[in-house]
């Protein structure tokens, strides 16, 4: 006779039946990882990057500092929500970052706003790019998408392969 556990917190009783209980014990250390997760950044990692973001938006000394490290993203997206959105034409944005020679460690960490350094000025245009012409692509042929073919290593528009 297989051992029924109890369902967890905010789990579906409708789903009980699918639940193997071999998966009981890693799904309680997955819900234990996330609320210790969730409990520091909200003791420890908030506050923090508030104080960060307090010294750099009251020009503090260690402003510098803060520059150089990046701004707290989250706290940046909170603090000044409205005011970080740009409104750009699309047709303009026409220049995409290349990371690929970039290596790993030197690329800025998605958790900073901003970033020290140069990292921006390695780009190339976006319009000859293969995600946009392809995008272009099945934006020209829209009504018949059958005309887009795709096939590993390339792509050609009209019906006719690569």
């Amino acid at each position: 006779m297989q051992r029924q556990f109890p369902i967890p917190p905010g789990g579906d009783p409708a789903f009980s039946s699918l639940a193997d209980a071999r998966m009981y014990w890693p799904v309680q250390r997955a819900r234990v990882q996330v609320a210790v997760r969730e409990g520091f950044q909200a003791v420890v990692g908030i506050p923090f990057e508030r104080m960060l973001f307090g010294l750099w938006q009251h020009d503090v000394l260690g402003r510098r500092w803060v520059e150089q490290l990046g701004l707290p993203r989250r706290v940046v997206e909170t603090e000044l929500d409205s005011q970080l959105i740009l409104h750009v034409n699309p047709r303009e944005l026409v220049r995409l970052r290349n990371w690929r020679e970039l290596p790993k460690n030197r690329r800025p960490s998605s958790s900073a706003f901003l970033w020290e350094g140069n990292w921006d000025l390695r780009r190339e245009d976006l319009r000859h790019g293969s995600r946009y012409l392809f995008i272009s692509d099945i934006d020209t042929y829209r009504d018949d998408l059958t005309r887009v073919i795709v096939k590993s290593g390339g792509w050609r528009s009209g019906g006719s392969p690569v």
